[in-house]
């Protein structure tokens, strides 16, 4: 399990990174805005290797005209981390639940396509390719024959199944 202070590991490119890189800049820019000249080479050592960025090897003397540099930068990486991945968490979680009635329009209207219906996910519902269909047939029938169907009946449920995604597309 992760300690709260353990660093998140960001990917090396992506959406998440670009999030972090992000909402990071714009936290540092209330919060250190001398520091943003910076930020991007600090940024690159972060998500290289967060724990080195954030426990720098201790120094005896003092960097540069005798001062001794603290930087914000990395912290702020680091936190900015676990915020985004938690609040995206968060924003998944209500995305699903809100997109729970539309999904089941569309996926009702996949079935039923050539029915003639004004339901808005009409047009919304692509046809699945037969590569698609394919699969649902074989998720369709390894579950009936989980659920004890003989063999006969499961592939009958799963052509129906099938069969029936291929009038509706």
């Amino acid at each position: 399990m992760r300690r709260p202070t353990d660093p998140v590991p960001v990917p090396a490119s992506g959406e998440q990174r670009d999030t972090v890189t992000t909402v990071a800049q714009l936290v540092l820019r209330d919060a250190a805005p001398q520091e943003l000249m910076i930020f991007n080479d600090v940024a690159e050592e972060y998500f290289t290797d967060p724990s080195a960025v954030l426990a720098p090897p201790e120094r005896d003397e003092a960097v540069g005209f005798g001062l001794d540099i603290a930087l914000l930068t990395p912290y702020v990486l680091a936190v900015t981390a676990v915020v985004v991945q938690f609040v995206g968490t968060l924003v998944a979680e209500v995305v699903r639940e809100e997109a729970k009635p539309r999904l089941a329009q569309i996926v009702r209207r996949l079935f039923t396509r050539d029915e003639e219906s004004d339901d808005v996910a009409a047009a919304e519902a692509d046809p699945l390719d037969p590569a698609e269909v394919n699969e649902v047939r074989a998720i369709a029938f390894d579950h009936a024959t989980a659920l004890g169907l003989d063999d006969q009946r499961a592939q009958m449920l799963a052509d129906a199944i099938a069969g029936r995604l291929l009038r509706a597309t």
